[in-house]
């Protein structure tokens, strides 16, 4: 396979593996415009020897073939993104047929596997018979709408309640209080675009499936935790740290400023203590900002309010990192209370 007309190779002195490695290298060689010669002796010694042509700088490229480079770079995006999304079922519930239909037809283009019902009460069927990767719903539909699924999959058992959910809405004084208070991770207004739609579902698929990862980290902790202490000093520990965490869940104008700078190291150490890694790591970038504030225009011990519009700016999103992440690990640790810890403290006298 590699080179019949060398004597080397006819007398059968190389072993599979290499006489496939050499013929590899030469259809590469030959890919480049090049040649892969080979001459040996058996007893003696081979001799190796590759010759290519000279590699234009890629400022010379002619045009053409820059355009094409950046039209596979393109195809190969969508194809990472088709095989991505392959694994990710998704479910329609729309009593609109032809909403049905393009919504179905838009995720399919995009690589998702996609079922469609025309209700609610459809959907809690059919999360019976398969796992979905994000449920879109439309508000307004009979016999059970869109809020009212929402309420009742938050309800369910298990990793049910856990499905990141898409509201679908013509009406957009709907709003984002309403629909997240429901408890939808996003909404859409219809009809939405081919871009946003795809965006949209792959934020909330990303989001939920971190989430599941922060959530497997800190549980092997926590169980870590519960068997050496047991569950009743855990239980109190996390209802202390959740009460804290609920006091954190955003400054007020009125916070000092050095109050919150000493505060965010203990944050960090009893975040990590418990298996809440990115929270501390949060509070930790959100200290070595503050830390970083020329401070001498304010006063000794300044409040968040006193501190200049145009500094705040500058640590304005790691506060707000911050408070997001708070508010996650809270919910979070609200959860593994519920779960984990209650029937095991009450059964304890």
């Amino acid at each position: 396979a590699a080179d019949d007309a060398s004597p080397f190779w006819k007398g059968g002195n190389a072993d599979g593996s290499l006489r496939l490695g050499v013929f590899l290298s030469r259809q590469f060689a030959h890919l480049m415009g090049g040649e892969l010669a080979i001459q040996g002796e058996a007893g003696v010694g081979t001799v190796w020897s590759i010759s290519l042509p000279a590699e234009r700088a890629a400022g010379d490229q002619p045009e053409a073939k820059q355009l094409d480079l950046a039209q596979e770079l393109q195809h190969a995006e969508r194809e990472i993104a088709i095989s991505r999304a392959q694994d990710q079922r998704l479910l329609i519930a729309d009593d609109s047929p032809s909403n049905r239909l393009v919504l179905t037809k838009m995720l399919r283009n995009a690589g998702h596997q996609v079922d469609a019902v025309s209700d609610g009460l459809e959907v809690l069927a059919a999360l019976k018979e398969h796992d979905y990767a994000a449920v879109l719903l439309d508000l307004a539909m009979p016999r059970m709408d869109g809020l009212t699924a929402c309420k009742r999959i938050r309800e369910l058992p298990g990793t049910y309640k856990d499905i990141p959910l898409i509201a679908l809405t013509a009406h957009t004084s709907d709003g984002d209080q309403n629909v997240y208070n429901a408890g939808f991770d996003a909404y859409l207004t219809k009809p939405a675009t081919d871009k946003l739609l795809r965006a949209t579902v792959q934020r909330v698929i990303d989001d939920s499936t971190k989430l599941a990862e922060v959530k497997q980290a800190h549980e092997e902790r926590l169980v870590e935790l519960g068997k050496i202490m047991g569950a009743d000093k855990l239980k109190l520990l996390l209802e202390q740290f959740g009460s804290e965490l609920q006091d954190r869940q955003q400054f007020s104008a009125t916070s000092q400023l050095n109050e919150i700078v000493l505060d965010l190291p203990l944050l960090a150490s009893t975040a990590r203590t418990f298996g809440f890694n990115n929270l501390a790591s949060v509070a930790d970038r959100l200290r070595s900002e503050m830390l970083k504030l020329d401070l001498s225009e304010t006063a000794k011990s300044p409040t968040v309010g006193e501190i200049q519009e145009h500094k705040l700016k500058s640590i304005a999103p790691a506060m707000a990192s911050l408070t997001q992440e708070v508010a996650v690990v809270s919910s979070l640790v609200q959860a593994y209370i519920s779960e984990n810890l209650t029937s095991s403290f009450s059964d304890n006298p």
